[in-house]
C-alpha cells in the first residue's frame, strides 16, 4: 500500500529536479536549495532568526555580487568563515559550529558543480536518491544487524552493502572510474550516518516538516552532502 505522505512529496521533489534539469535557472536552484536549509536551521532552533536571516541575504548578496566569479577557494572560505564567525557567539556547540559551517560551504561548492558539470551534479543527486530507496526497501526486505542503532535505529548492513553495489554499478556503467564510483557510493552512507549522528546530538528527529512523510531539507540532503565536496574535486582535478 502506498504511504500518501511520502509518496505526495517525493513526486513534488522529482518535479522540482526535472524543473531545475530542463532549464537554466541555477541561481534561483541554488538560492532555493539555500533557503530551504536556512529553513531548516531555524525550525530545529540550530540558528536564531535573526541569524539565518543575515546569512542568508549575505549568501544572496555573494551570487549577485561575485556571479560566475566565485570560483576560487580562497573565496569560499573567506565567505564561509565570515558567516561562522557572526554564528559563534549564538551557536550551541562546537559540532553545531561544524555542521552549519560545513553545509554552508557546501553550497559554494554547488555552484560551481552547477556551473561547470550541472550533469554530473544531477547525475549524483538521481543516484542518491536510488540508493536511499534502495537502502529502505533491501533493509526492510533482508533485516539483519544494525550497523549503528544508537544513531541509525533502521540502518541495516544488508540495505547499505545492497545499494552501495548498486550506486557502485551504476557509476560504472555511466563511464566513471573505480576509485570515484567507490568515494561517491560510500559518501551516501557516510553522509547519512554524518547527519543521523548530528539529530542525535541535539536530540532532534527531523530538521523540520518541510516534506511530509520525509522530515526538511537537510533530511533529504543527507545523502548527498559529502558527495558535493567530492564532486568539486573531481571536477577541478580530474575531468
Amino acid at each position: 500500500m502506498v504511504n500518501k505522505d511520502r509518496f505526495i512529496p517525493a513526486i513534488l521533489i522529482v518535479t522540482y529536479i526535472a524543473f531545475f534539469y530542463y532549464t537554466s535557472f541555477e541561481y534561483l536552484l541554488i538560492s532555493s536549495l539555500f533557503f530551504f536549509m536556512i529553513y531548516d536551521f531555524v525550525y530545529s532552533k540550530i540558528l536564531s532568526l535573526k541569524l539565518s536571516i543575515f546569512i542568508f541575504f549575505l549568501f544572496i548578496i555573494s551570487l549577485v555580487f561575485f556571479g560566475s566569479y566565485i570560483n576560487e577557494l580562497q573565496l569560499f572560505l573567506f565567505l564561509v568563515y565570515l558567516i561562522t564567525f557572526f554564528c559563534f557567539f549564538t551557536l550551541k556547540s562546537y559540532i553545531v559550529f561544524l555542521f552549519v559551517s560545513l553545509n554552508i560551504l557546501s553550497f559554494f561548492f554547488i555552484h560551481e558543480i552547477l556551473f561547470t558539470n550541472k550533469k554530473l551534479f544531477f547525475i549524483v543527486v538521481i543516484l542518491s536518491f536510488i540508493n536511499d530507496t534502495t537502502a529502505f526497501l533491501a533493509g526492510r526486505y533482508f533485516k539483519g544487524p544494525l550497523i549503528a542503532p544508537n544513531i541509525s535505529p533502521k540502518k541495516t548492513w544488508s540495505g547499505t552493502i545492497i545499494s552501495f553495489l548498486i550506486s557502485f554499478t551504476l557509476l560504472l556503467i555511466l563511464d566513471f572510474n573505480f576509485l570515484f564510483s567507490i568515494l561517491i557510493s560510500s559518501s551516501f552512507f557516510i553522509g547519512d550516518l554524518f547527519f543521523s549522528y548530528f539529530k542525535r546530538s541535539i536530540n532532534i528527529k527531523d530538521f523540520s516538516n518541510l516534506l511530509t512523510g520525509h522530515g526538511g531539507f537537510l533530511d533529504r540532503f543527507d545523502s548527498i552532502f559529502f558527495a558535493t565536496f567530492l564532486l568539486y574535486f573531481y571536477i577541478i582535478f580530474i575531468i
